[in-house]
């Protein structure tokens, strides 16, 4: 598998780096529409 580097805009203009091999379902994780997702962005 691949991992995909990702680079995301929080608020307060921070970013934030991360790699994943399930873009869609990181991104879900990241809106807070799965559980476990991140909890700064």
């Amino acid at each position: 598998m691949n991992n995909i580097v990702y680079i995301l805009k929080c608020s307060g203009d921070t970013l934030y780096t991360g790699s994943t091999v399930d873009m869609n379902k990181r991104l879900r994780e990241h809106n807070g529409l799965l559980k476990n997702g991140a909890k700064y962005t």
